[in-house]
């Protein structure tokens, strides 16, 4: 049964393709938990991981190799720095399709990780250009860091959820009233 990285967080999923890119950010959520595992850390979970992306990417389900697994969190790594400021070039060829039916996909040959960093890099290059990519974030409470897609009107988000935006108001409160006592 393959694993969703954003289900295991109850994170509302980004729109589109942006789901994806969101996936691959939130398969290791730094210091949430210390309970919670990066999926791309175990073999198995990278597997079946890697089999629910190249399921949503319509491509046939192939074996997660080391090489494979390198590969996603070093992309993984390049767009959370690139989503805190820094970015860090990433070069991938993005392969696509024209089908029988006339519509463009995602291609379907080379490595897993291949074909999954060609759709995350070709859906944040799609992001840009419909002018989506600001409103994907990195929740701002640093224990958290959670990829989410700010759907508020005037895209002021800082949080994936309410709770996090809670715990960052307490540890506020509690900083003033020790400094005013």
């Amino acid at each position: 049964m393959p694993i969703s990285a954003n289900a295991r967080y109850g994170v509302v999923a980004a729109p589109g393709g942006l789901e994806l890119v969101q996936e691959l950010l939130n398969t290791c959520a730094r210091g949430i938990t210390q309970r919670t595992a990066d999926l791309l850390d175990d073999a198995g979970t990278a597997q079946e991981w890697a089999d629910g992306m190249l399921d949503r990417l319509g491509v046939p389900r192939a074996a997660v190799t080391p090489v494979d697994i390198a590969a996603l969190r070093e992309l993984r790594d390049a767009l959370r720095e690139t989503l805190h400021g820094r970015p860090v070039p990433v070069a991938e060829e993005i392969t696509v399709e024209v089908g029988g039916d006339g519509l463009v996909a995602y291609g379907g040959k080379g490595r897993p990780s291949a074909r999954i960093r060609g759709a995350v890099l070709a859906e944040v290059l799609l992001a840009q250009a419909r002018g989506e990519w600001p409103r994907f974030k990195l929740c701002q409470f640093p224990p958290c860091d959670l990829a989410f897609y700010d759907g508020s009107r005037n895209r002021s988000a800082r949080w994936h959820d309410e709770r996090c935006g809670n715990y960052v108001n307490l540890i506020t409160s509690r900083e003033r009233r020790r400094r005013s006592s």
